[in-house]
């Protein structure tokens, strides 16, 4: 009955790569790490805590060199989240506003990791 509550209403599917990132958050910056990710949105792991809807800056860092900027918005945390994995308990939820150029082309390509699963 719980996981009905919880249906997936993300934009898009995600696919769980483990990618290495920093939050800005509130002034504040903090490493985090990335357990799935989507053209739209990501799942990270971090200590922090900070009110849905509050905006971030992401900076993921990929192999190779290359980074990519995002500006999101926490769509949910370990307390609103409904993720019975444990990995997906100590994060936030990240609705991504702005997208940039060549982004969802770069997800697409991933692939995935499989050392956890949802």
């Amino acid at each position: 009955m719980a996981e009905e509550a919880c249906g997936d209403r993300r934009a898009a599917p995600r696919k769980k790569k483990t990618l290495f990132c920093q939050l800005e958050c509130r002034g504040k910056r903090i490493p985090a790490v990335v357990l799935d990710v989507s053209p739209s949105g990501l799942f990270v792991r971090t200590a922090i805590a900070a009110p849905l809807a509050t905006e971030v800056e992401v900076t993921l860092r990929c192999a190779g060199g290359k980074s990519w900027q995002l500006r999101a918005e926490i769509a949910r945390d370990a307390q609103t989240g409904c993720s019975r994995d444990t990995l997906h308990s100590l994060g936030m939820g990240l609705r991504i506003t702005t997208v940039p150029d060549g982004f969802a082309e770069f997800v697409e390509g991933l692939k995935a990791d499989g050392w956890h699963s949802r």
